[in-house]
């Protein structure tokens, strides 16, 4: 009933979030290249003491401001009684200080409306370690208090030994988390990355015989020796007077002592080695199958605008071999379901630099994969790159410049901040947009094609390179062995490679006239909405906004989606929208269709729901009319591509094999077993996939989209209604519209009645995962939801502070609800965390201890205004936010909620009270009606 896709969304969630931690992986920094010259707008310096300070004025959001406290400490600095405890000191910043005892920072923080991950994190890394904080600017005080934590963690943490011994489970229960497959191979590879460095001895997250037993003043002396103001930067960005916050910052961090005598700061050098190194590593829990090659060089200086050019030219490189590949896997003639080329930071260790090439490859592929990847680099390397693929990146790289700059006054905070915190770590330069965009213009006209061939050539030679494989291995699929592996690559590097050859198609994106549409009804809403009628029945929703600069959203639905697919035609059509989406359109397929679109800000994308079908789409202001025409384009002209359906299997393949890892196999159970087996809602395993035809899933496709007349458009951002008029007649008014009537079916998904308790059994690890669901009967409202949430809200203070704080029996629990007003008006509550094996009944019987406890005292006055805050301050950047209205108004509209109830929600907040969010627990959590299922390892 709740879950918005069979397996698609889970997909494409997956694939964002691997693409960011591969990137991790590969050592491709996230951070913009620093270059020269500094931004002028940003005021920096170092006090007496030592300490590095940044402070720029940003009111984007508004009366917010976000603090970063850099120590360049990590945790290649542990000796070997220390190992985890660089981490364990970010630990410890939130467990007490000279002003706030215990928990009381947290407890400060969320009653000012600060929510704790989101707005208030840290992390650890092998080089430094970084404090990350958010705070609302309109109140002095709020700052104040805010710049006495950052204040707190650079010199005052207290080391309780109590909260010490607490704290160990909880960093613990991280380590837990992160153990599996992924750890096991980085664990084999790094050190082989690193050629025998310290850092591969040196995991942030550390060992567990070592967090379980460290004596108190061995985490006090790491503390002491690299915490200190010569290795610290305050960098604050935001809503703020930088004159009066520089005098302020001087005033409190002045005040730090420097450090007697300092032990100077070692930086741990990578050895070279004049050959080639591989290594394979086999792991048959892995989640996927990863290539990786990596060229290492030593870091280069960013200080002058030379530096600043061979940064382009390395950029433009990695971008047109990444096209390449990506051109390969649509065309279907590629193993790699993602593969990325960059240049940076290796395995984010700031010691060493590599140009990087990795790829996630279908575990069937094995072989390909190896041929392919070497032989594109063979080939760039020995062939160099063509003019038409220079021009395209050239035209891309500074199209996202030219949009920087017309977003400088919009650019959020959170998007600038880590310039300057790279900057203090590594050393080098941060541009303003202007001056990128004006050296951009300056330098990639003089850039040459055979400036960028020289360079890339001499950056993949075979001193310093590293090629590691790792995954999991078929019976049909074996991996080589390390020497075979080495003698591939030395057997491509000289063998025949042909040059590249680029498929092109120069025709417009439309050829044919198209009639249009008229608008025939503008009817004026509440909150700047203006609704238009077009003639073929489609409704126009228009949100105008001036919160981006160059930014338009557009999301289009209507109601029916695969519940309208009969059951028999279910299994052979559930993704037909992503088979589609993925095949290109018209005459162009999909790789010809990103090269046409290589310089233009713009992406649509069709979805196919349980209950709704629809297109997504984003683009700036300049290209909303191209974004317009792919929208006409997919409704009229959908391409029927056998190569891309095919290719669309076998990543679905690769995907599924992602899935069967332990937690992918947990997560599978918990979704059938929520859904009470419905056929609909299976594990994604290659028979299903197998179970997929082309024909009929273009057929059911045509059927959902045949028809404009029964869907809506809900265009949010920098657009004039009037001048946007014309497009919208002609693209979507052009639209075939039968006046169809329909609506979903329910097909009769349910949940279970009464106490179910299941138990899944998989993995190596002394791991296991819990999950607690709640579901009954409803009645849909957004004052019901809200209040709901903020239940839920009130639990998760509660939990948290007995499960981790207090039992330190987790590292974090999770807390969420689902709400349907169709095809029932129903919820689910799911309540989950990972533990102990052997504390899971423990931790089970802490929650419902808790929820009791909510049920018959209701929220505590704390803990009522603290979710009260936050919610407040949450609004007040939710309603400066392009995302947040189209999705609410789509979601309004789909629900059938009137907008009024937009100005009703902090009634809402004001109106709760502690008796409420009890009388709510007790509505909603019931002991006699859930869904408990934990994951056990295979030997429990």
């Amino acid at each position: 009933m709740y879950q918005k896709s069979v397996t698609i969304m889970k997909f494409n969630s997956l694939l964002r979030s691997m693409a960011l931690l591969l990137m991790l992986m590969a050592g491709v920094s996230m951070q913009a290249q620093s270059a020269f010259p500094n931004d002028p707008d940003v005021r920096t310096g170092k006090l007496p003491n030592g300490m590095t300070y940044y402070l720029k004025r940003n009111i984007e959001p508004a009366n917010r401001a976000e603090l970063r406290l850099a120590v360049n400490a990590g945790s290649v600095l542990e000796d070997d009684d220390q190992q985890g405890l660089a981490h364990f000191c970010e630990h410890m910043a939130f467990n007490g200080s000279t002003h706030f005892k215990k928990s009381e920072l947290v407890d400060a923080l969320e009653a000012m409306g600060v929510k704790f991950g989101p707005h208030l994190n840290a992390y650890t890394s092998f080089d430094e370690t970084v404090y990350m904080l958010q705070v609302p600017t309109d109140k002095p005080e709020l700052v104040d208090k805010a710049m006495l934590v950052l204040e707190d963690w650079a010199q005052g943490l207290s080391f309780d030994n109590n909260e010490i011994d607490k704290e160990r489970g909880v960093v613990i229960e991280e380590w837990r988390l992160r153990s599996g497959a992924m750890t096991r191979t980085m664990e084999e590879i790094i050190p082989v990355m690193v050629n025998g460095a310290k850092y591969g001895q040196r995991s942030p997250i550390g060992k567990v015989d070592i967090l379980k037993n460290f004596k108190y003043e061995t985490v006090k002396n790491f503390y002491a020796k690299w915490y200190r103001p010569d290795l610290m930067a305050v960098i604050l960005v935001g809503d703020i007077d930088p004159v009066k916050m520089e005098a302020e910052l001087k005033s409190r961090f002045g005040k730090v002592p420097a450090k007697a005598n300092p032990t100077p700061r070692p930086f741990i050098t990578i050895p070279d080695h004049e050959d080639v190194r591989a290594k394979v590593f086999v792991d048959d829990e892995s989640q996927f199958n990863l290539l990786q090659i990596l060229f290492k060089h030593d870091n280069l200086p960013m200080k002058t605008e030379a530096d600043y050019t061979r940064e382009l030219v390395t950029s433009l490189a990695g971008e047109m071999l990444t096209a390449r590949m990506s051109e390969l896997k649509e065309l279907g003639n590629s193993p790699f379901l993602f593969s990325f080329v960059g240049d940076g930071n290796l395995q984010g260790i700031r010691a060493k630099s590599a140009m990087s090439f990795f790829g996630i490859f279908n575990p069937e592929g094995v072989d390909k994969a190896i041929e392919q990847y070497f032989t594109e680099i063979e080939r760039a390397r020995r062939h160099g790159f063509i003019p038409s693929e220079f021009e395209r990146q050239k035209s891309k790289m500074l199209k996202d410049a030219e949009t920087a700059y017309k977003e400088r006054d919009k650019t959020g905070s959170d998007k600038l901040v880590g310039a300057y915190v790279e900057s203090f770590l590594s050393g080098g330069y941060f541009l303003s947009p202007e001056q990128n965009l004006n050296l951009l213009k300056k330098h990639l006209p003089e850039i040459t094609l055979a400036q960028i061939n020289s360079a890339f050539s001499n950056s993949v030679q075979p001193r310093n390179c590293v090629i590691t494989l790792s995954g999991k291995q078929k019976d049909n699929a074996k991996f080589p062995t390390e020497a075979a592996l080495l003698a591939k690559y030395e057997s491509i590097r000289k063998g025949e490679v042909e040059a590249y050859k680029e498929l092109v198609d120069d025709r417009p994106l439309i050829s044919k006239a198209i009639t249009a549409g008229k608008v025939v009804t503008e009817t004026k809403s509440s909150h700047g909405v203006t609704e238009w009628k077009l003639s073929n029945g489609a409704r126009i929703i228009l949100k105008p906004t001036a919160f981006k600069d160059d930014e338009v959203l557009m999301e289009a639905f209507s109601l029916g989606g695969s519940s309208r697919f009969s059951n028999g035609d279910f299994p052979k059509t559930w993704p037909a929208a992503d088979i589609i989406g993925s095949s290109g359109v018209g005459p162009f397929k999909a790789a010809v269709l990103n090269k046409k679109l290589a310089d233009k800000t713009v992406s649509v994308k069709p979805y196919l729901e349980p209950f709704t079908e629809g297109i997504n789409g984003n683009s700036s202001k300049n290209d909303l009319e191209t974004m317009l025409q792919l929208t006409y384009l997919y409704f009229t002209a959908p391409r029927q591509d056998k190569e891309a359906f095919e290719n669309f299997k076998q990543n679905f393949k690769t995907y599924a094999g992602m899935m069967s890892g332990p937690e992918g196999r947990f997560m599978d159970s918990v979704n059938v077993i929520m859904n009470s087996h419905h056929p609909r809602e299976f594990a994604l395993t290659e028979a299903i996939i197998d179970a997929v035809e082309l024909q009929p899933s273009f057929m059911a496709y045509l059927d959902r989209f045949m028809d404009a007349s029964d869907f809506t458009f809900v265009f949010v951002g920098s657009f004039d209604p009037a001048q946007i008029k014309p497009w919208i007649e002609q693209y979507i008014g052009g639209i075939p519209g039968n006046n169809r009537k329909e609506s979903w079916k329910d097909v009769g998904i349910k949940s279970p009645d009464g106490v179910v308790k299941r138990e899944v059994f998989a993995g190596k690890e002394a791991k296991s995962m819990v999950s607690l669901n709640f579901t009954g009967a409803y009645t849909y409202s957004e004052q019901n939801n809200y209040e709901m949430n903020a239940m839920l809200a009130t639990l998760r203070i509660m939990m948290r502070e007995s499960m981790r704080e207090e039992k330190g029996g987790v590292y974090g629990v999770s807390a969420y609800a689902e709400q349907a007003s169709f095809p029932k008006q129903g919820y689910k509550i799911t309540i989950s965390f990972g533990c102990d094996p052997l504390r899971v009944d423990e931790l089970i019987k802490t929650v419902f201890d808790e929820i009791k406890k909510l049920q018959a005292d209701g929220a505590s006055e704390k803990n009522l205004q603290k979710i009260q805050e936050i919610d407040r301050r949450s609004r007040e950047t939710d309603l400066q936010d392009n995302e947040w209205w189209l999705y609410n108004i789509s979601r309004m509209l789909l629900n059938g909620v009137p907008f009024s109830s937009l100005d009703e929600h902090q009634g809402w907040v004001n109106g709760l009270n502690g008796a409420k969010i009890g009388a709510l627990a007790k509505q909603y959590l019931h002991d006699d009606k859930f869904v408990q299922i934990v994951l056990y390892p295979e030997t429990k």
